[in-house]
């Protein structure tokens, strides 16, 4: 039985996502990070960590730990309020044919209903509570299918016991096609603190400069910098590890003809999409003063004349041109956000990004590979997409750093300037 003051919990409702479940839960798990600071990872797992799910208004935080010492972290918890679930099903749970041990904490008494899954990291349970996250986070489809069904069984079955054991026999299921989702795509169970990986950074031009997302685990540091050899060291003074940054913008200027890559690269966006890869100025335009002049410069180079979009970039287009050729401390490789986006998922790119059923596809997109987008602050220079931009960007750095990047084209062109020329993916 649940506490007695959980007694109102006994119907079971199941209510429309609510946006405010991602802030809410953040705030439990600093809580709970407090109380155990040498927790593995604390993550946001259940129904309310997935956007636009129906779910029960409760939240549900895991905690991996290396060793669960019940004394230790019931004493812990009780200090911020945490009380041991009384249900005889606590301590002990069977993932797919495996006993684990855990212990579930709820919420304080009076307080927001949430609950606190302490278990054992590498338990396929911990796998499990994560794969079914991502997974919905990932797909529409199976997104929908699980939130009607829900909604349905809730009508149906109101008495919270049934409602849980129907909604259990019915999961696997579900899991069954998130086994093969995660075997298509490569997904594995990665947190912040798992990850072993060096950080990266993701680069994206903005009204006062750059925005970079520094990428640590599976959450970003966001730096603003006028110029980019300042982004970089300011970053390099947070994480000195860092060696890997990927930047949205044209590196490696064509002589006399266009880019391979910028061909490449719209070829991977839905129709509609193509014109945000963008043709990449001729050398012999670079650092032409006006207009007139660079579009004539490029017309006689390329054939075609230059794009007022290409004009207006071609101060940073010249700005990471010298920044390279001042030998950097760093790795510096060129991506496109809508095509890094694409290739997480190509539907993700069909609304445009500066709307709001734009952004919010391409957060889930991120979320999707075990993301977590950092919120976005106005009044310090860049807009949302800016910052989603460089967020994307920072993850196609990091599958350079893995290995599972690769540039288009395959190998990179070069040009006079003797730099590569690859947007990598």
């Amino acid at each position: 039985m649940p506490f007695a003051d959980e007694t109102s919990s006994e119907r079971v409702e199941v209510v429309p996502a609510d946006p405010a479940w991602t802030a809410e839960a953040a705030a439990y798990a600093d809580l709970v990070r407090e109380a155990l600071p040498d927790a593995v990872a604390v993550d946001h797992i259940g129904s309310t960590s997935v956007p636009q799910l129906p779910a029960k208004d409760c939240l549900d935080l895991m905690v991996q730990v290396a060793e669960l010492q019940e004394d230790a972290v019931t004493a812990a918890l009780a200090v911020r309020g945490l009380r041991v679930r009384p249900e005889p099903w606590n301590r002990e749970e069977v993932t797919e044919g495996t006993s684990y041990r855990k212990l579930v904490f709820a919420g304080a008494v009076g307080g927001r209903q949430v609950n606190v899954h302490v278990r054992v990291v590498g338990g396929r349970n911990v796998r499990y509570a994560l794969l079914f996250r991502d997974f919905l986070r990932a797909d529409d489809d199976a997104r929908r299918a699980w939130g009607d069904f829900k909604v349905r069984l809730a009508e149906s079955v109101t008495d919270l016991s049934d409602y849980g054991q129907v909604k259990a026999s019915v999961q696997p299921l579900l899991m069954r096609i998130a086994e093969r989702w995660a075997a298509e795509t490569g997904w594995r169970v990665t947190t912040a603190a798992s990850y072993a990986g060096p950080p990266v950074l993701g680069v994206d031009g903005c009204r006062v400069g750059w925005v970079g997302a520094l990428l640590r685990g599976t959450t970003y540091d966001v730096l603003v910098a006028r110029d980019l050899a300042t982004l970089v060291t300011a970053a390099r003074e947070v994480a000195p590890e860092l060696a890997t940054v990927a930047v949205d913008m044209p590196i490696g200027l064509p002589d006399d003809g266009p880019r391979t890559t910028d061909v490449l690269a719209r070829s991977r966006l839905p129709v509609g999409r193509k014109s945000s890869v963008f043709p990449t100025p001729a050398r012999a335009a670079a650092g032409k003063s006006t207009y007139v002049e660079a579009n004539a410069a490029n017309k006689e180079a390329l054939g075609k004349g230059l794009s007022q979009q290409a004009f207006q970039l071609m101060p940073k287009i010249l700005e990471v041109d010298a920044y390279l050729r001042s030998g950097p401390p760093v790795t510096v490789l060129e991506a496109h956000p809508e095509v890094s986006f694409a290739e997480i998922d190509p539907a993700c790119v069909v609304p445009s990004k500066t709307t709001p059923g734009g952004a919010a596809a391409r957060g889930r997109a991120l979320t999707g590979v075990g993301l977590q987008p950092p919120a976005y602050l106005r009044g310090r220079g860049y807009v949302a997409d800016d910052l989603l931009d460089a967020c994307v960007v920072a993850w196609t750095a990091r599958r350079y750093v893995d290995g599972t990047a690769y540039p288009l084209p395959d190998p990179p062109e070069v040009f006079s300037d003797g730099i590569p020329a690859a947007i990598w993916v």
